[in-house]
């Protein structure tokens, strides 16, 4: 039985029903059901909400009505097969800006890919307009409303005052939505004047129903976006299988442990951090037990910090700031920085890092790459920081790690004092990728350490 034949049994069913059910008219007058589903397309396409990840969703689905919509009319004259065109690029576009989204480019998309999308919406509003003003023709009518012309003016406003005054604020949010407004009703009367003068479509037919379509679609999607993300925001680091300390530097860790640098900690640093502590007579040892001395409620149950101050010279220290993770997190996964202030006295210099991760049974190190990252204190300012980013290998267990820096201070100073600051990704920055926050109003998963030390001085 072909499509035609359906609606034919479909129609002969209706006759007995007196008046028709609604569900029957919509069957047989596919008119309304496109024009609702391109209208509703428009009003989840052009408002958006910043929350529970709305400003991803809603343009999705809203492309996909838009889309649906003009599919089942592209057989009704050729602006609405045009319009359907316009609605496909779209899909695609949004599509792929998604994925890119996921990246570290999101912040880096050409100006192209916006002049791109503005264009191709000014071009659907315009065809939109040229298809109802066609059919209203087809039946001899002339209409009396132009809601899709006025949506071109109402969108070129939009990106007007983007560009111009982008901190308008509520003042243009509420004229531009009361303006919306009219014109989304005015689509809803002349949907109704078509109708009542007795326009109607031939449906096209379709290979993929809209139900299964966008399962295909958004699943596909928000798969591409998690494996991209994650892919994304997982920073790959060299590791190398943690072996035993050589005989060369035995006896300097033998003289570290009897100053009271703690083992377990002394077990984390390599051959060549060892070296640099060939001169040490000094030691004090800052740990924090069993939770961190400042930060947010989920951060502080999350890491702990080990502080160790070793001086190898009357005004030279060598500071560790060690940090692990208290449970296997996943979003340890994912990147996570750290960050030194050392006080702002102090000649600060050779700064290194490490990290220390099992797997299988089997011990594993690798070097930190450390790169400054700016940092804004509301009591200092803005400055610019010793830092690392980094992320665990999946499946590793007891994460943890160090941050070093050799710290000089002039002969006038007994006291100094040190601080690390750790911020794991939130979702705010898994997806859309963004850098990691240093403010701590943003972020819920942050963490630190404070300590300080006084110089051991000749009697």
């Amino acid at each position: 039985m072909t499509q035609w034949d359906n609606f034919d049994c479909t129609l002969a069913t209706a006759l007995s029903e007196l008046p028709p059910s609604e569900e029957t008219v919509r069957d047989v007058t596919p008119w309304r059901t496109a024009m609702d589903r391109i209208i509703l397309g428009l009003c989840l396409t052009c408002f958006t909400l910043n929350v529970w990840y709305l400003q991803c969703l809603l343009p999705a689905v809203g492309s996909l009505l838009i889309y649906f919509g003009f599919r089942t009319l592209r057989h009704g004259n050729r602006w609405f097969l045009y319009a359907w065109y316009i609605s496909i690029c779209k899909v695609i576009v949004l599509y792929i800006a998604m994925i890119f989204d996921a990246t570290p480019f999101a912040d880096d998309i050409p100006i192209g890919w916006a002049v791109l999308f503005m264009a191709m919406t000014f071009a659907l509003f315009s065809f939109f307009h040229l298809g109802l003003t066609q059919a209203a023709r087809e039946v001899g009518q002339a209409p009396q409303r132009r809601p899709a012309l006025w949506a071109v003016a109402w969108y070129a406003m939009l990106v007007l005052m983007a560009l111009f005054v982008p901190d308008i604020g509520w003042l243009g949010v509420i004229p531009a939505l009361i303006a919306f407004v009219c014109i989304i009703r005015s689509m809803l009367h002349i949907k109704e004047d078509l109708e009542n003068w007795g326009y109607a479509v031939r449906a096209a037919p379709v290979k993929i129903g809209c139900g299964r379509f966008s399962i295909l679609y958004l699943s596909s999607l928000l798969l591409a976006v998690l494996l991209t993300a994650a892919a994304s925001n997982h920073i790959a680091v060299p590791s190398y299988e943690q072996v035993l300390n050589s005989p060369e530097t035995a006896s300097i860790e033998a003289n570290l442990q009897d100053l009271g640098f703690p083992e377990d900690l002394l077990e984390r640093l390599p051959d060549e951090e060892l070296l640099r502590l060939e001169d040490a007579y000094f030691c004090s040892v800052h740990r924090n037990g069993d939770k961190a001395d400042a930060g947010s409620k989920k951060g502080i149950k999350a890491i702990r910090f080990d502080t160790v101050y070793v001086q190898t010279a009357p005004h030279t220290i060598r500071v560790y700031e060690f940090f692990n993770f208290q449970e296997d997190i996943l979003r340890s996964n994912f990147r996570t920085m750290t960050m030194l202030e050392p006080t702002r006295s102090a000649q600060v210099s050779d700064i290194t890092g490490g990290l220390t991760w099992s797997m299988d049974g089997t011990a594993y190190r690798s070097q930190l790459p450390i790169s400054r990252q700016t940092h804004e204190s509301m009591f200092f300012g803005s400055s610019t920081l010793p830092s690392a980013i980094f992320s665990y290998p999946f499946f590793s267990k007891e994460r943890a790690g160090y941050m070093a820096y050799t710290s000089y201070e002039d002969d006038d100073k007994n006291l100094t004092c040190s601080v690390l600051r750790a911020y794991l990704t939130t979702y705010r920055n898994f997806y859309p990728y963004r850098k990691l926050t240093t403010d701590t109003f943003q972020t819920d998963w942050y963490a630190q350490s404070y300590s300080t030390f006084v110089f051991l001085t000749e009697s």
